[in-house]
């Protein structure tokens, strides 16, 4: 396992974002190799008494993955190549499949 991995090795992006750190946050990976970042809480300050911190903005914060660089939009690289939802799932349909798959567990 550590050979797996030991090519891979993150470091702090020079450029940072606007704002306070975010904690408990949630990301997902965007088309062009950007991680859109959201939710989550704020730090404190530093030295503040503060014990509960405020929950974030809701602001999306856009993270490219490739130059390191945060940015407060996101442009899709491939805006006529959207999911039309048809893709392959282990999910039975609404339609005649589902139907086809009781009848087969009841045989």
């Amino acid at each position: 396992l550590a050979q797996t991995y030991s090519s891979w090795k993150w470091s702090v992006p020079r450029e940072q974002p606007g704002g306070k750190g975010v904690y408990g946050h949630g990301a997902a990976m965007l088309p062009g190799n950007v991680m859109m970042v959201y939710g989550g809480w704020e730090t404190s300050a530093p030295g503040g008494s503060s014990k509960r911190q405020a929950s974030s903005s809701g602001a999306l914060r856009f993270f490219n993955v490739t130059s390191m660089s945060w940015s407060d939009s996101y442009t899709n690289p491939t805006p006529g190549k959207i999911p039309t939802g048809t893709g392959s799932h282990d999910a039975p349909g609404a339609g005649s499949d589902a139907i086809q798959s009781k009848k087969l567990g009841l045989g």
